[in-house]
């Protein structure tokens, strides 16, 4: 009976441990028993929305197989073609570039993305127009080497944006190899969650696409690299 007794003691013993561990009063984990400075800051409902597709930069999924006819065509002589899709909780967009030097410049996520092959993308969530950008309007930035510029309207400047987003580029050729044209081009593709951007999924909204693309090993505008907006009923 004496063993009995201490195999019980310290079977509660390890109990109380692990209950301490497991965030316990006091402890570091996320249950509701610890004060606000101790929870996680991201282990909430609606911070990150799980993608429906599977962001790789291909069309692989249904969803894009679907679609036969790209809701834009432009860029530099036509190369970009894009298509978009709404899902439950997030839109999603994919971009199909023809390019034969791929090119960026630098390695940070900053304006250097914009000088480099990149795609463009920007969001007007009242689809209320204006020349100068609002707090209801977006810019992505998305860069070829995985860097990115996203940014959102204020007292008609653009300024820094911490929303959540997810994207894949699909290469097809070699980065920064040189300025001779023996690259094929690349996929990019993009999930937006509605969250993020103050939406919900039928919310009727503004968008414009741009390119920037870079075929020298300079960096002069309009000469190493440049940039080509979506045309539109001539605008």
């Amino acid at each position: 009976m004496k063993k009995k007794s201490v195999f019980i003691t310290v079977l509660i013993a390890v109990v109380a441990l692990i209950a301490v561990a497991c965030g316990g009063k006091g402890g570091t984990g996320t249950g509701g028993e610890n004060p606000p400075e101790l929870r996680d800051p991201f282990d909430f409902d609606g911070n990150y929305a799980a993608p429906e597709l599977t962001i790789d930069g291909k069309s692989d999924d249904e969803q894009w197989q679907a679609i036969t006819e790209p809701l834009a065509v432009y860029g530099h002589n036509n190369a970009v073609s894009v298509k978009a899709y709404r899902g439950e909780k997030a839109m999603f967009f994919l971009f199909d570039v023809a390019d034969t030097v791929l090119l960026t410049n630098g390695n940070a996520n900053d304006d250097t993305v914009t000088e480099g092959d990149s795609i463009e993308l920007y969001i007007d969530t009242l689809a209320d127009g204006g020349l100068r950008p609002k707090s209801d309007d977006f810019q992505i930035n998305l860069g070829i080497h995985g860097k990115t510029r996203i940014m959102q309207g204020a007292n008609g400047l653009w300024g820094g944006w911490n929303g959540l987003i997810d994207y894949e580029v699909a290469l097809d050729g070699t980065l920064n190899d040189g300025a001779e044209a023996n690259d094929v081009g690349y996929g990019l593709e993009v999930m937006v969650p509605y969250a993020q951007i103050g939406i919900e999924k039928d919310d009727t909204v503004g968008i414009a696409f741009g390119q920037v693309d870079k075929t020298g090993l300079g960096n002069e505008s309009g000469k190493d690299w440049d940039w080509y907006g979506w045309t539109y009923n001539g605008n």
